[in-house]
């Protein structure tokens, strides 16, 4: 019961979002979700808005919308489209809030390089901002260069020829950028521990008709874009490829005689991260998916224990979602000691954790015979495919309605398992619970 009542909080919103994201069966392979969001396009919206409502965390419960941080300079504070005041609403953190029905605190400030990122980091504004945040936009190092480029004329004079000075003093640019990345990064997981980081590479803001600038803004911006895109993977965190997105249209994306997006760049910007959020076919982490569960479920997340494996680390954003699902039975590690936090999860893992969850709730106690789960299971024709350890929890997640299989005589249990269908089997999991209706 005690969890039940923590829960309330997501069954409000998860009661009205799920009702759509339901379209996504758990059908919803590559094909079939496309199918899905063709025959409901709000679906799409709703998948993103019942991911956001599980990961709440304790705090948030007064909050009636996610929380978008957005980080940054003046791209993300829409420079130039307001009075250069405050953030113009117009700025793709708030065209972004607008379609997820989040509330939106844009922190970006004009002018701002990695090094007066990574300070402002320390401050209470931005720890107070993060500790809620459930999505963080982070859009830095333009102005690592831009800064540069102004305070040698180049911005004036577009023919200009850079001498080998200037060029050193980039580089040394370039190299600080790369030391503050990851330790912006790290912070930023550190006070958001449960948020979404999206990290946006950078465009050319020169096209091709100003050959000089271009050609340097293509060969130092593509080396800060290399930067980006390795401490991306390091840190298993997703680009928002603005590079690709303005590359040629600059003359449509990009303010006449300067470098800042029109109005329409900064729809494409939120084009960007919305396509992402609202994509289906997202593959989901063992992590992630522990942190959906337990916020689903009202647990918090238990930052105090011991951790018991040697890859969650004290500090990583899930460290606390993963010690709370292992103490509540949800979830365990392997042999070796190590949880995999990154892994992505196959259909029958997925469904193995959200039974082990209803069983950890207090208020499903279903156990089956060996004979039961051969009679349920027995209309799939790859039934033999579901691994030992696995069976019973997939024959009751049949039982349940918690599955219904890829297709009438399938359960693909060894593929992976994407966004649209664990929001489906969360969804149907509140609802035998009775956390939400059906």
């Amino acid at each position: 019961m005690a969890f039940i009542k923590k829960a309330a909080t997501c069954a409000v919103i998860l009661s009205l979002a799920c009702s759509q994201a339901a379209a996504f069966a758990d059908t919803s392979t590559a094909s079939t979700a496309s199918t899905a969001s063709t025959a409901s396009t709000a679906s799409t919206a709703s998948t993103a808005a019942v991911e956001a409502a599980s990961i709440f965390t304790p705090t948030q419960k007064e909050q009636v919308h996610p929380l978008l941080v957005a980080l940054g300079d003046s791209i993300p504070y829409g420079f130039n489209l307001g009075n250069n005041q405050a953030p113009s609403p117009l700025a793709y953190p708030y065209l972004i809030g607008q379609r997820e029905h989040a509330s939106v605190e844009d922190l970006a400030v004009p002018g701002s390089t990695s090094t007066d990122l990574l300070h402002a980091l320390t401050s209470d504004t931005y720890k107070q901002a993060l500790a809620h945040a459930s999505i963080v936009t982070v859009d830095i190092g333009s102005n690592d260069l831009l800064s540069l480029a102004e305070h040698f004329g180049l911005l004036k004079t577009p023919d200009a020829q850079i001498t080998p000075d200037q060029l050193q003093q980039f580089k040394g640019a370039i190299q600080q950028f790369g030391k503050n990345l990851p330790i912006i990064l790290q912070l930023v997981h550190k006070q958001a521990p449960n948020a979404q980081i999206l990290l946006y590479n950078l465009y050319d803001p020169f096209d091709a008709s100003a050959a000089a600038l271009h050609a340097l803004a293509e060969q130092m911006e593509g080396t800060e874009n290399q930067i980006i895109a390795g401490v991306a993977t390091s840190m298993q965190l997703p680009v928002i490829d603005a590079y690709k997105a303005f590359d040629g249209k600059q003359l449509g994306y990009v303010r006449p005689n300067d470098v800042h997006p029109t109005a329409e760049g900064q729809q494409v910007l939120a084009s960007l991260t919305i396509n992402f959020l609202e994509n289906p076919a997202r593959l989901v982490a063992r992590a992630r998916f522990a942190a959906m569960v337990i916020r689903a479920l009202g647990i918090q997340p238990d930052t105090a224990g011991t951790l018991p494996f040697t890859d969650v680390k004290t500090g990583d954003w899930f460290a606390g979602s993963v010690n709370a699902a292992v103490k509540a039975g949800i979830v365990s590690g392997y042999p070796d000691g190590t949880f995999r936090p990154n892994q992505e999860m196959t259909r029958e893992e997925m469904l193995q954790m959200i039974i082990n969850a209803m069983k950890a709730n207090g208020r499903y106690h279903a156990t089956l015979s060996q004979q039961e789960i051969a009679s349920i299971l027995s209309p799939y024709t790859d039934a033999n495919q579901v691994q030992p350890w696995a069976k019973e929890a997939e024959a009751i997640a049949v039982q349940a309605g918690i599955t219904v299989g890829t297709g009438p005589h399938t359960l693909a249990p060894a593929a992976d398992a994407d966004r649209g269908q664990a929001v489906s089997f969360l969804h149907r999991m509140m609802q035998k619970l009775g956390v939400i209706r059906k």
